[in-house]
């Protein structure tokens, strides 16, 4: 049996799957990974995990219904939604001074 922290990777896209996973793999955590919210759920019920990284957008249970059902049901665990969709607008950097500056 390992002592290292389980983690449940939780994304329909798999190769964003796959590669969050090789990142917690390589950093010493047990992942299993599932490609829904319903699979994290059932997942969730049968073994325990010490954290849980969850895609935003999914079909069926979104990222956000997974977190909440898991504050529901395991209050504490942390979870992280991650999202690959980004607004050019969200950037706030710039090497350009402000005009008039």
């Amino acid at each position: 049996m390992s002592n290292s922290r389980r983690i449940l990777v939780v994304d329909e896209d798999s190769g964003a799957r796959q590669d969050t996973a090789q990142v917690l793999t390589g950093e010493g955590y047990d992942v299993v990974t599932v490609s829904s919210g319903e699979d994290a759920l059932w997942e969730l019920d049968k073994e325990p995990y010490d954290a849980v990284f969850t895609a935003l957008a999914m079909r069926g249970r979104s990222g956000l219904d997974v977190a909440e059902e898991i504050h529901l049901g395991t209050p504490g665990l942390p979870v992280v939604v991650i999202t690959g969709q980004g607004r050019g607008d969200d950037h706030t950097h710039t090497d350009e001074p402000e005009e008039g500056h």
